[in-house]
């Protein structure tokens, strides 16, 4: 009896073993195929597009014809963005949904092509799969039309992920917090005192990302460069007033342009220019490996463009300038406030904390300017505004400012940002992104959009497929 026993118990093993590897087998098979399935996709990629430069619809027919080949519906298609959607399978209709977002440069679309055909493989899932979701979004280097385009109720879905390339792997699962606070004086005006004036204007290239914090791509600010030229001349002695100084907010980016207008005494007109000069060159030495570049320079031979370039043109009088100590107090402020980085690690380099002027103004009889704030957390924030306040304090401006949020956020206990974090990020990596991104946008168009961002390294593709696969597997339902 002990020895049938112990028969039984030995088959009913073998024959348990049996099903559980017939049960995991076609799953392994689904992982190979996917896998083949993305090199297909980069292969049909590259034959459908020899020529470097597309429009956003030759990418949508490109998307349509390989979903009509999979099976898989065009939900919608705009001038801006695509809609792909893979219904559950059988018995998954309740499997929490996921969608994935990545963007397409048309001007540069050799770029993305390897995300999009992950995203496309990610779009099939495994054999069995809940709501599963595409959206590829038209995007510059620094706009984002599809994003801003998108209809909100593409975005309905338990988790979103945000794809795009990049050298190592990182998981990011929030924005940083962010704030806006505004400096403003009342601004009391008088003739002018002397009789030449001048249109001084500092240009730099347009939507240029102010959180872009590596010296290959972070362009100078060009209030803080105008202001730091005006504090150097007003430090050599030179006599001047100023009638105005404005710049232009530019939504997310930092100015394009900042211009003053300034009366300069007759005796210090040239001293003044040798001055603003030589102040000119040495900012300009120091941003002198700033490269940009830009499709035009692509195409023409000219030299590549500068990272930021002034003109000083006489220009008519004007009627009033800013009276003594207001004007002396907007230099004194222009000189002493300190922007762009204010707090970084000193072991991993990361950026705790940092902000950028978004504009200024000293229309009618007002001084106003506006600065952004971010940081990685609160007490860093307060920190920054702080030292705002104490500054204002001493160039005699009122300060105030908003109360801090959160650009960007996964829901609170979120599954995606719960795996994805554990299974990538090494320990004590912040996952908070200070840099702007597409998922600013997308956040702002879906109120609780339960949002992560998935950096991927560009030399372990097919890693970063079995990550999402194995997401995909775990939120499927056993019941």
């Amino acid at each position: 009896m002990k020895r049938f026993l112990s028969c039984m118990t030995c088959l009913m093993l073998f024959l348990t073993l049996m099903l559980c590897g017939c049960g995991e087998e076609p799953q392994v098979d689904r992982d190979k195929e996917l896998k083949e399935i993305m090199t297909a996709c980069d292969s049909r990629w590259e034959e459908a597009f020899p020529d470097e430069i597309l429009s956003f619809r030759q990418i949508e027919d490109y998307l349509a014809d390989w979903s009509r080949d999979e099976g898989i519906e065009v939900t919608k298609r705009t001038d801006h963005y695509i809609v792909l959607t893979s219904e559950a399978t059988k018995g998954q209709k309740e499997t929490p949904s996921v969608t994935f977002v990545c963007s397409m440069d048309p001007a540069n679309p050799d770029s993305g092509a390897e995300t999009l055909s992950l995203g496309m493989t990610s779009l099939l899932g495994p054999l069995q799969h809940g709501p599963i979701r595409l959206i590829v979004t038209e995007a510059t280097a620094d706009r984002f039309p599809g994003a801003v385009t998108l209809d909100s109720k593409y975005l309905d879905c338990a988790h979103c992920i945000r794809l795009y390339p990049g050298s190592s792997d990182m998981v990011y699962t929030a924005g940083a917090l962010s704030s806006v606070c505004r400096l403003t004086a009342k601004i009391k005006r008088a003739d002018p005192s002397y009789t030449n004036a001048f249109r001084i204007r500092v240009m730099v290239p347009e939507n240029a990302d102010p959180y872009t914090f590596d010296k290959e791509h972070a362009v100078p600010n060009p209030v803080n460069v105008l202001g730091d030229l005006l504090a150097y001349a007003k430090s050599s002695g030179r006599l001047f007033e100023i009638a105005s100084f404005e710049a232009e907010e530019n939504e997310d980016y930092q100015p394009a342009k900042a211009t003053a207008v300034v009366v300069i005494d007759n005796n210090n007109v040239e001293a003044f220019q040798k001055r603003f000069e030589k102040a000119y060159e040495t900012l300009e030495d120091k941003f002198k490996d700033l490269e940009l570049d830009t499709e035009a320079e692509e195409e023409s031979d000219r030299a590549p463009e500068a990272p930021f370039k002034y003109t000083m043109k006489k220009t008519k009088l004007p009627d009033s300038v800013l009276q003594g100590s207001s004007g002396d107090n907007i230099i004194s402020l222009m000189y002493t406030l300190q922007t762009g980085i204010h707090l970084q690690d000193e072991e991993t380099g990361a950026i705790t904390a940092a902000s950028y002027i978004r504009s200024v103004s000293t229309e009618g009889d007002q001084f106003s300017l506006v600065l952004d704030m971010r940081s990685r957390d609160g007490l860093s924030m307060e920190e920054m505004a702080g030292n705002y306040l104490i500054t204002s304090g001493l160039c005699d401006v009122d300060y105030s400012d908003t109360k801090p949020g959160r650009l960007w956020t996964a829901e609170n206990e979120s599954s995606s940002a719960a795996w994805f974090t554990a299974a990538i990020n090494s320990d004590g990596e912040d996952p908070t992104k200070m840099q702007t991104s597409e998922a600013n946008v997308l956040y702002s168009r879906k109120d609780g959009l339960d949002l992560i961002e998935y950096r991927y390294n560009t030399d372990r593709r097919p890693d970063a497929l079995d990550n999402i696969l194995g997401y995909l597997n775990s939120l499927i339902s056993t019941d």
